[in-house]
């Protein structure tokens, strides 16, 4: 068996490693940006909730309401605190299963560049056989018509 075919199959791995891999990365980076969008959203309701307390405050509310006001943002700061870690921690998460796929792309790209090469060394030899089997057959034909 030659050294090209012996080495297609792991080539052939490895390309599937590199495609699990990038199926991994697909859905982290749909991760990342679901849990961004979320945090987006907390922004944008904290910006509305705020422009309608300022609109409250300015036509006069009661204590009671600004009390719930005040209460409401606080949990929606914390929310928002908490949704910045999970948006850092889903880009962390992106940011290794990049590096993993890259890290695959390239062992897959480099057994291929073996198995071109192998394949290229190995056609060499045999157009080399060729050919000398060629000027055999006719060292052989000359000699022949000679004698």
């Amino acid at each position: 068996m030659t050294k090209s075919k012996r080495i297609k199959p792991i080539a052939k791995f490895a390309h599937s490693r590199e495609q699990d891999a990038a199926i991994l990365l697909a859905k982290q980076q749909q991760i990342r940006d679901d849990q961004q969008l979320q945090l987006e959203e907390l922004e944008k309701l904290r910006r509305e909730y705020a422009r309608r307390f300022h609109t409250a405050a300015a036509d006069g509310i009661d204590a009671g309401q600004m009390q719930d006001f005040r209460v409401f943002l606080e949990r929606l700061e914390q929310a928002i605190d908490a949704q910045h870690k999970l948006v850092a921690g889903a880009r962390h998460d992106y940011e290794t299963r990049k590096r993993e796929w890259l890290s695959r792309r390239t062992r897959a790209k480099a057994l291929d560049t073996v198995v071109d090469r192998a394949h290229s060394r190995e056609q060499r030899t045999l157009q080399r056989r060729a050919q000398t089997d060629l000027d055999e057959r006719a060292l052989c034909a000359a000699y022949k018509k000679s004698h």
